[in-house]
């Protein structure tokens, strides 16, 4: 199975070190995938994007990456040549709509299944929860997520100001702005300020 870097978002400079770390666990002599779709392309461009994701990794020694803005027809093969994949953030239910629509949920599990690496950031980490009930999107859709992460759901953005909005779910990963969960199956490891609820109590990962 696979590996996940699970990010609670922020920017560049709240993330080196989760983006040092991610950088010193896969091959530099591959090529990275990026998939902004969680973005709002009128907000910021994805070629705006792209230059704002090789200026955070060319500098740690991820050189070629590659973007990928339509997913459709897409397939495991295609995905062997890349050393991981990375989703940045935005809106979670209109990257999981991309995903599920174009039938890349498929491609990208056989990805995971195989060994693939997958560092998700934001909307991009959420995707791969249990369930997306506890955002405020979830009101409006109801995307079914990836449901890779041990069998907890991701709280983005964590501030301990949440703690009584989180108190009322189970089994959620809540990750602040600059940490990151890096998940297998069979293990969990901090970086940074992450904190697990279940069941009405909260403990640091």
């Amino acid at each position: 199975m696979g590996e996940l870097i699970l990010s609670g978002g922020g920017d560049a400079k709240q993330n080196q070190r989760v983006n040092s770390y991610f950088s010193k666990l896969i091959r530099h002599d591959k090529t990275l995938l990026y998939i902004p779709l969680a973005g709002d392309p009128s907000h910021r461009s994805y070629e705006d994007s792209l230059k704002y994701i090789r200026n955070t990794f060319n500098p740690l020694g991820i050189e070629e990456i590659e973007m990928w803005t339509e997913l459709t027809n897409k397939t495991a093969e295609e995905l062997e040549r890349f050393t991981a994949i990375y989703f940045s953030g935005g809106s979670t239910t209109e990257l999981l709509r991309a995903i599920r629509s174009s039938g890349f949920d498929e491609v990208l599990l056989s990805f995971y299944e195989k060994g693939g690496i997958i560092y998700g950031q934001s909307a991009g980490a959420i995707i791969f929860g249990r369930s997306i009930e506890h955002t405020l999107e979830e009101t409006v859709h109801s995307e079914k997520p990836l449901d890779l992460a041990n069998g907890f759901s991701i709280w983005a953005h964590y501030d301990s100001k949440d703690d009584g909005s989180i108190e009322s779910y189970d089994s959620i990963l809540a990750l602040s702005e600059g940490a990151a969960v890096h998940m297998t199956k069979d293990e969990m490891h901090a970086i940074g300020e992450v904190y697990l609820f279940d069941r009405g109590t909260k403990q640091p990962l």
